[in-house]
């Protein structure tokens, strides 16, 4: 058989994206010089930041939209083939066309935005400059893939058919009808929060620093189509971004020298060290029936 994926190509819809304007986006710190001689500092400081729009899921939207995409099999012996140079248009496959997934968008929609604070302190000890900060990140409102229409949850390691699954969907999929109604929202969250230690000492010709950060970053339905759209709180795990320890240490050396060919030259050396990023396990099929192919044992990113 000829896999043939349709899709209305010929006109652009615009979409309507409605956005949070004039955003304010209060911020505030400090700096407390201890002693008043420099060598202790307590800092500080909490803002509020908006995030802007990724075009990727928007994109979705303005190209596929209410109309949708759907995939169609035919075989050779089908009066529906068409044949070179003809192409296949929507009026030869009759009524009876598979249900679609389509893609719309919040009436809504709002800019994300994090919340970001942070507290640390910073002390001169022999000439080396050491400090160690806290760091707090939790985002709002971050864009979400979320389908409206998605079949009931399924107990794991159940494994059911995309018709058992279709069956148990608000609006039971029939031909040309709908199946997936996948909605561009806000319902995505995020935390971050961090412990940041470093170390720098300028000597001579000699300059050395090294950090040293412990961190922990999760999201939840942050820019991806939930394995159970009925069950958001299962979406909550490490961000494909979470790096939960990372060191790094450089060093730069002014070469000594006043001739020609030797004054001017700088060595340095850069040494990066972290642990590895999770990634998800997961089955390799459509057990789930849901037809995303994305069923998982467990959580997500929890390797």
């Amino acid at each position: 058989g000829v896999r043939y994926d349709l899709e209305r190509v010929w006109h652009v819809r615009t979409v309507q994206v409605p956005v949070d304007r004039n955003n304010v986006q209060p911020r505030a710190g400090f700096a407390w010089d201890v002693g008043g001689r420099g060598r202790t500092v307590v800092r500080g400081g909490i803002g509020v930041f908006t995030q802007q729009h990724l075009l990727y899921p928007i994109n979705r939207g303005q190209l596929e939209g209410i109309d949708g995409v759907m995939s169609i099999t035919l075989s050779a012996a089908s009066p529906a083939m068409p044949q070179f140079p003809t192409t296949l248009s929507t009026g030869q496959l009759g009524a009876d066309r598979p249900p679609r997934d389509i893609v719309r968008v919040s009436s809504v929609l709002r800019n994300p935005y994090a919340v970001q604070s942070a507290i640390g302190v910073q002390r001169s000890v022999y000439g080396t400059v050491v400090s160690a900060d806290l760091v707090h990140l939790r985002g709002h409102d971050l864009l979400s893939l979320v389908d409206a229409n998605a079949p009931a949850s399924v107990q794991k390691p159940a494994v059911r058919s995309v018709a058992q699954a279709d069956a148990s969907r608000p609006l039971v999929p029939a031909p040309s009808t709908y199946r997936g109604i996948v909605t561009l929202g806000n319902e995505g969250r995020s935390w971050y929060r961090a412990l940041q230690v470093r170390a720098s000492r300028y000597h001579g010709p000699v300059n050395l620093v090294v950090t040293y950060t412990l961190a922990r970053a999760d999201n939840l339905a942050d820019y991806e189509l939930p394995e159970d759209s009925r069950n958001l709180a299962a979406e909550k795990g490490p961000a494909s971004t979470d790096v939960r320890h990372a060191a790094t240490s450089g060093a730069t050396w002014q070469v000594p020298g006043a001739g020609a060919l030797t004054r001017g030259w700088t060595l340095a050396g850069l040494l990066v060290a972290r642990s590895g990023r999770p990634y998800t396990v997961t089955w390799g099929d459509d057990r789930n029936g849901t037809t995303q192919n994305d069923a998982r044992p467990g959580g997500r990113n929890t390797r």
